[in-house]
């Protein structure tokens, strides 16, 4: 039966609190689940399950880059979406938003923005980012505060054309991840982990004591084959500690 075909219901009223494109996500989970969509068939492009369900194409958007963060499905350039084939995994990483796990852990969550600017990077973020020499990208540099306290100090590089709203917006009240996902695809990431001993300019912004333990994080993400975003977060391990896992 050809792809185009198939059938997926219109997603019910979502329970409160629960976003729309998860409730997207589950159907098409669900679609692959109980056989309709089998492995290596494709999936309907955004467009079409938007225009299918009777949701804006960013709620799609959304629900497939959850479903492929799982491996659930994959994404071939020039080709489409498919289901993929799943893999055994020893396990996997994930960060959540630093700001959302401050708010569930009961604290007042605020965000200040230290360095919102458009420069000329150097010459290692350049080439992270695969930019030629002389090309601008947006820099953002901000704390993630709980209760007053710095958690984690983040420097982040966004590559200008995929993100070309960037300067007018205000991350003291937007979710920086938030902005990206509602803007781009994420086709990739790779984490980098290190334990670091606390240096300037983050010992002055989170008044830590120089050399204190904390967890460095790089994360490099791609969007339609070209890096696309550089954050390197630091977190002192006195005021976070990491948490994964992972079902079966």
């Amino acid at each position: 039966m050809n792809i185009k075909s198939k059938k997926i219901k219109t997603p019910s009223k979502p329970k409160k609190d629960i976003p729309l494109y998860r409730s997207v996500r589950d159907k098409l989970l669900q679609t692959i689940y109980n056989g309709e969509l089998k492995i290596g068939e494709q999936v309907p492009s955004e467009n079409a399950l938007a225009l299918q369900l009777g949701v804006s194409r960013i709620t799609v958007r959304r629900a497939y880059q959850e479903l492929e963060s799982e491996g659930v499905i994959r994404r071939i350039q020039g080709s489409g979406t498919f289901v993929a084939n799943p893999e055994r995994k020893l396990f996997t990483l994930h960060f959540q938003d630093i700001g959302k796990e401050i708010i569930s852990k009961g604290l007042r969550h605020d965000c200040e923005v230290l360095c919102h600017e458009e420069k000329i990077p150097a010459k290692d973020i350049r080439g992270l980012l695969g930019l030629a020499e002389g090309e601008r990208v947006f820099h953002l540099t901000l704390m993630q505060n709980g209760d007053g306290l710095p958690i984690s100090y983040e420097d982040r590089y966004i590559v200008s054309k995929f993100f070309p709203d960037f300067m007018e917006q205000d991350f003291t009240q937007n979710s920086i991840l938030d902005y990206y996902f509602e803007r781009a695809i994420c086709e990739r990431s790779e984490h980098r982990v290190f334990a670091v001993k606390a240096e300037e300019p983050v010992t002055k912004y989170m008044e830590i004591d120089e050399g204190e333990p904390c967890l460095f994080v790089q994360r490099l993400t791609w969007s339609f084959g070209h890096p696309a975003t550089l954050a390197r977060i630091t977190l002192p391990s006195s005021r976070y500690t990491w948490h994964s896992a992972m079902d079966k």
